[in-house]
């Protein structure tokens, strides 16, 4: 079952989430942008490769890539709809394991002062590969901690996995995604039992 989530001519990101039964498979042939799925629940394969939850597969303009659910699971597949990279395409597909992502853990108390910044980061992808421009990073934010008012130079989609962010008076929940158009300011805090969430 694919939905669409964000997909209309106005989202410079689109977003799908591919719910899929045990030993269903998703074929992409020649992606037409960069993009990146992301296992947000079960194990699939792809490449030869196990894939658990929080793992995930770059894909560059022009790749194909097969992947088998080894059980029921639920890939959310970000693309860049808009972007136009000056990068030579190479067609490649970098696959991540979870267990392979690199993290930092930081913790939020130190010297018993309580210390606001995120307790955990994760980076799947960084914009550095030389064949594609596709970022995506995971935040663990603790209880009730602010975010500034910020912007980025880049569009981005956020999704929520834990917690909640809250924008505004609203709380948004696990599978909450909410698309910011580049140098746009905004700023969220943490839910009560705090926060982790995808930003692509």
């Amino acid at each position: 079952e694919t939905r669409a989530i964000f997909n209309g001519a106005g989202n410079p990101i689109h977003l799908h989430s591919h719910r899929m039964a045990a030993g269903s498979s998703l074929k992409i042939q020649n992606a037409a942008h960069d993009g990146l799925l992301y296992v947000w629940d079960g194990t699939v394969t792809s490449g030869g490769k196990r894939l658990a939850q929080g793992s995930s597969i770059t894909l560059e303009a022009g790749a194909n890539v097969d992947v088998r659910a080894d059980q029921a699971a639920m890939l959310l597949q970000f693309t860049s709809e808009s972007h136009v990279s000056a990068k030579a395409k190479g067609k490649h597909v970098h696959l991540l394991p979870s267990d392979r992502v690199p993290r930092t853990q930081m913790d939020p108390k130190i010297d018993g002062l309580e210390v606001k910044t995120s307790v955990g980061s994760w980076l799947h992808a960084n914009s550095r590969c030389p064949t594609c421009d596709v970022w995506l990073h995971e935040n663990s934010f603790a209880p009730n901690e602010v975010t500034a008012v910020h912007s980025h130079s880049a569009d981005e989609v956020i999704v929520v996995k834990s917690g909640a962010a809250k924008f505004g008076n609203t709380l948004y929940g696990p599978g909450s995604a909410v698309a910011i158009a580049a140098n746009a300011k905004y700023g969220f805090t943490a839910g009560p039992e705090g926060l982790s969430f995808l930003n692509y």
